[in-house]
């Protein structure tokens, strides 16, 4: 799938003059900043916090880092580190950051090593993307495809669909759905995950002539090999 592609930067900074120095630099067209003083309010405040950034820029303490890893936060992570030593940088890259720069860091390499990082998340992300023979998913736009035609899924189907599409052949049961899609600690009933089910049913007739997806009475459900060459 061939779509425009734009990179969104969270900064996370208090200080104004680095504020200042990273909003007017000369950043391409393609790149979005958007500038925070605290991390954590944006990304575990919107539902799309693990996605809806490419890369992030901490003006941080480290600690900050590693609990944005603790979180299951994957984006890749720049770090200005204030203490200019080789120790500071060893210990940004051990608490989760991909990369560093000290404080008197150059722009233009800023600008350089943030597409870099936004690059390599996007590369990860298309080598990682499922698909069978004839149906695929975006996770970024949420997108099912087949041939030349696509349908929008919400967040939560598209992650069943990713968890199905990556156990082709595999019965899940019910509680493993909820479990994998809903996170361990949440109580999700087999009527909601019924309900979203159908949904993602009746949405993939509108690319595909069947549900790919199968009922095995007693045990759950599964997406068979080759699904959409067989109908079910």
């Amino acid at each position: 799938m061939n779509y425009l592609r734009t990179n969104h930067v969270l900064f996370s900074t208090q200080d104004p003059t680095y504020k200042a120095i990273v909003t007017l630099a000369a950043w391409p067209h393609d790149t979005r900043i958007t500038v925070v003083p605290d991390p954590f309010e944006t990304l575990l405040n919107n539902e799309k916090g693990d996605s809806l950034f490419d890369c992030l820029i901490l003006d941080t303490e480290l600690d900050v880092v590693a609990e944005l890893r603790q979180l299951n936060f994957k984006q890749p992570i720049l770090s200005l580190v204030r203490n200019p030593s080789a120790r500071a940088r060893i210990a940004a890259f051990e608490m989760g950051s991909d990369d560093c720069m000290g404080p008197s860091f150059s722009v233009s390499e800023l600008i350089t090593r943030t597409r870099g990082l936004c690059r390599r998340k996007r590369d990860f992300e298309h080598k990682s993307k499922p698909e069978t023979e004839d149906l695929s998913l975006c996770f970024e736009t949420q997108t099912a495809r087949h041939d030349d035609k696509n349908i929008h899924l919400t967040e939560t189907e598209t992650k069943i669909l990713r968890l199905f599409l990556e156990n082709q052949g595999r019965v899940l049961s019910p509680g493993y759905l909820g479990r994998a899609v809903w996170g361990e600690s949440a109580e999700v009933s087999r009527n909601l995950i019924s309900v979203h089910l159908a949904h993602l049913r009746q949405k993939l007739l509108g690319i595909l002539p069947f549900s790919p997806i199968r009922t095995v009475h007693g045990q759950g459900y599964v997406l068979p090999v080759k699904s959409t060459q067989t109908q079910i």
